[in-house]
């Protein structure tokens, strides 16, 4: 009985030691559409500032247009032995990879938020490519997963049995 509860005990703890978080990225267009929707034109310069470039919408009315471009620039090369910084001129992070390779790669993002305002100057509509990002909880949804709580329990039924001998 005594060897039964404890490989109970390590087949639970086999079973939860698969789990694992994953990022999920969560769209706000309809969340500024539900905020920014029947608000007015100052409303939305009072909270943004001055639009970075304002366009027409082809009924009237105009766009109101927030960008912000980034670029990174990521370059790396063998036989210094030395890590290699990248600098991301987006948010001003740098980040650093000890497994240099050989390689230069640079990668360009618009972020916006556009704003459609009707010729009453009320806000009809938000586009935007903005997210915000979460962690999830996923329990051993994966095929690998599932193998290696198999595995682990395995393990874990022997170990059990050694310790319990």
């Amino acid at each position: 009985m005594k060897n039964y509860i404890k490989s109970l005990i390590c087949i639970l703890l086999s079973v939860l030691l698969t789990a694992c978080y994953t990022t999920q990225y969560i769209a706000l267009e309809p969340q500024y559409n539900e905020i920014w929707k029947g608000k007015t034109k100052a409303e939305i310069l009072r909270t943004f500032g001055v639009a970075d470039r304002i366009e027409s919408d082809g009924e009237g009315g105009s766009i109101l247009v927030y960008e912000k471009y980034s670029v990174t620039t990521q370059s790396s090369s063998t036989g210094s032995g030395k890590a290699t910084a990248y600098n991301n001129t987006y948010n001003n992070s740098v980040y650093v990879n000890s497994r240099a390779q050989n390689y230069t790669r640079t990668t360009e993002n618009r972020n916006y938020k556009e704003f459609f305002i009707n010729k009453d100057d009320i806000c009809y509509h938000v586009r935007t490519n903005a997210v915000e990002t979460q962690e999830v909880y996923k329990p051993g949804q994966t095929f690998g997963a599932v193998l290696l709580t198999l595995l682990g329990c395995g393990l874990m039924i022997g170990l059990a049995v050694l310790i319990g001998s």
